[in-house]
């Protein structure tokens, strides 16, 4: 049971992680007017 709640934890990190990744990425991308509205945790 540990193992398996191991896995789904280190499954929903990557997650979490990339989604935090694609929010930066947009950020770069977004003209610099919009940046200032975009609140990143």
């Amino acid at each position: 049971m540990v193992l398996s709640f191991g896995l789904q934890d280190f499954i929903l990190r990557a997650r979490v992680l990339k989604l935090y990744r694609q929010a930066l990425r947009t950020t770069r991308r977004a003209p610099g007017d919009a940046r200032g509205e975009v609140y990143i945790l």
